[in-house]
């Protein structure tokens, strides 16, 4: 009888064993949070770490291109805008979505980011990986000029010509792309001078008109 109780109790700890085993085992199963590749490693094989990161995975089915932008193109840049994305030496274009417009990369510069959203199932995109990219901006209507025919830095008049005389005429600054811009408030055919600082007229002044 004492031999049948020992083998019990021998049974019954080693099916303690083998719950506990089961536990670890259950344990041990890593499900990655989110789809990616593993760019670094903090154990070896066979050891039973605990309480430490184990790896490093670095999420790729998403990727952000960074777009360095001028406080001219960023003006009419809205989130959600569709965007267009090209890696030198890759032949495909990738479309995206900005999700953000930041601040600027040093305070005081006019040097601004634009934050693209794109996919990357493929996993042919990696980090650090040179791009470039375009955004559509909404439509807008008016009258191009180029930015030399502002007669100062707030965009705000131009000078017309009616009749031979340069005079100031005010507009409204719509958009521009860093060397036209468009505006309202100008009819379409009028005559301006484009190029304010290289000339030496100003208002009142009288011109000749000189046709191609």
């Amino acid at each position: 009888m004492q031999e049948l109780a020992a083998d019990r109790e021998a049974v019954n700890s080693a099916e303690a064993g083998v719950v506990q085993l089961k536990r670890q085992i259950a344990r041990a199963v890593i499900v990655a949070p989110a789809e990616g590749i593993i760019d670094a490693v903090n154990a070896n094989p066979g050891e039973y770490p605990t309480q430490r990161q184990l790896f490093t995975i670095e999420q790729n089915a998403t990727v952000y291109a960074v777009l360095p932008a001028s406080t001219l193109q960023v003006t009419d840049v809205r989130q959600g805008a569709r965007a267009t994305v090209t890696v030198p030496n890759r032949p495909e274009r990738l479309t995206g979505r900005v999700v953000a417009v930041l601040d600027q990369v040093s305070p005081g510069t006019t040097n601004f980011t634009v934050k693209v959203q794109v996919s990357n199932h493929n996993g042919r995109l990696h980090a650090g990986m040179p791009a470039v990219g375009s955004v559509d901006l909404p439509s807008v209507s008016g009258v191009k000029v180029p930015l030399t025919a502002f007669v100062d830095d707030t965009h705000r008049s131009v000078y017309a010509v009616t009749d031979g005389t340069v005079h100031t005429l005010d507009v409204s600054y719509v958009s521009g792309d860093g060397t036209n811009a468009i505006v309202r408030g100008l009819r379409p055919g009028t005559e301006i001078v484009k190029n304010v600082e290289s000339s030496t007229v100003g208002d009142g002044d009288t011109v000749v008109v000189a046709r191609k």
